[in-house]
């Protein structure tokens, strides 16, 4: 791992316009033609923006192949993985990449969501099933989805599509929150070492809604 200290490379890093060009470049190493092909730009271009990183000292040639005519020189990161430390990213930057790299996963798990609850209600009548608004049972407001009566999908039936989505309003105490915190980072660390033939979307958040 690479600790960013150059405020400059940092800035670039939570830049929401180069990042995804960056990440091409981490654990592999790619032409300016690859480049371009990947980025769906022309090579022109794709070479504007590979110099710009190679300026910004994040890629550096790793490899030349000689051939007839030009070489063609293999661009890779400096590092398979960067540190960059909240101390040296301006608040207003790093605000913007937060929210916007938040709402493109939020735009990946609509879509996803979208295509599986299509192929749920293939497999289940549409009429018994519908957007439940109102109070839980616990007495806080809920948007989910259910059946007519309020019972929520079977989660054991391995026909259905696995999808899932709540938002729920909880009443904690401070010590209740960091133990679902603990909780949610333990599940999410147990299934991503999985190698499983199917890839899932799966976003979690927790914060306090009121001034810390």
């Amino acid at each position: 791992m690479l600790t960013v200290t150059d405020p400059v490379q940092a800035k670039a890093l939570t830049d929401v316009n180069l990042i995804g060009f960056v990440q091409t470049f981490i654990g592999q190493s790619h032409s300016v033609g690859e480049a371009a092909r990947i980025w769906k730009l022309r090579v022109d271009a794709a070479y504007y923006r590979v110099q710009q990183l190679e300026r910004l000292g994040l890629i550096a040639v790793v490899s030349v192949v000689r051939r007839s005519g030009r070489p063609v020189k293999h661009y890779r990161a400096i590092s398979d993985c960067f540190f960059v430390p909240f101390g040296i990213v301006p608040e207003a930057t790093l605000e913007a990449f937060l929210e916007t790299s938040g709402a493109h996963f939020r735009k990946e798990m609509l879509k996803a969501q979208s295509r599986a609850t299509h192929v749920f209600l293939s497999l289940r009548p549409a009429r018994h099933w519908g957007l439940h608004i109102g109070l839980d049972p616990s007495g806080h407001f809920d948007v989910s989805w259910s059946d007519s009566s309020g019972v929520f999908p079977d989660l054991h039936d391995p026909n259905l599509p696995s999808i899932f989505d709540a938002s729920p309003t909880l009443h904690l105490e401070p010590e209740e929150a960091h133990a679902l915190q603990r909780e949610l980072f333990g599940l999410m660390q147990k299934y991503a070492q999985r190698a499983g033939s199917r890839k899932y979307l799966l976003l979690l958040a927790l914060a306090p809604l009121e001034d810390y």
